[in-house]
């Protein structure tokens, strides 16, 4: 035990909300990006149709459930104390779930289903957590001293 302590990455609460942000961030804009890239391979007026709607989409999943999940993830690292994990970024059960949409992304990739149906998951959940990324971004502001 004491192996695994004298090599845990420690980190402040600043670090790990700069973490969680990042992660939120580059995660929608990876998925945003595959998502349009996939939508554009139809005609335009489809792509236009389906992409609008994964926006709206994204914008429901942000205010509705996203949100609520990143103000609880910003209200548990400001009451952490520093020298934590930078892993504890999120809790164990929000890397969990990180893992399975992982590999329902990868079945989704492998499935028969059409691009332009994974354009529209892939537009709406980047567009969801880029939303809802704003939540932590406002945590680390205020943590680093900055008030938006």
């Amino acid at each position: 035990m004491e192996l695994l302590l004298r090599f845990k990455p420690a980190s402040t609460r600043k670090t790990r909300l700069l973490l969680a942000g990042l992660t939120w961030s580059l995660t929608g804009v990876g998925l945003l990006a595959a998502g349009i890239h996939w939508s554009l391979a139809a005609p335009p007026w489809r792509a236009a149709l389906v992409l609008g709607l994964a926006a709206a989409l994204g914008w429901v999943k942000a205010r509705f459930v996203l949100r609520g999940r990143a103000e609880r993830n910003v209200g548990r690292i400001l009451a952490s104390e520093d020298g934590r994990c930078a892993g504890a970024a999120f809790s164990w059960q929000a890397w969990v779930f990180v893992c399975a949409m992982m590999a329902a992304g990868v079945a989704l990739r492998r499935s028969p289903v059409s691009r332009l149906w994974l354009g529209f998951v892939y537009a709406a959940v980047g567009v969801a957590l880029l939303l809802a990324s704003a939540v932590t971004w406002r945590g680390w502001m205020r943590l680093r001293g900055a008030t938006p």
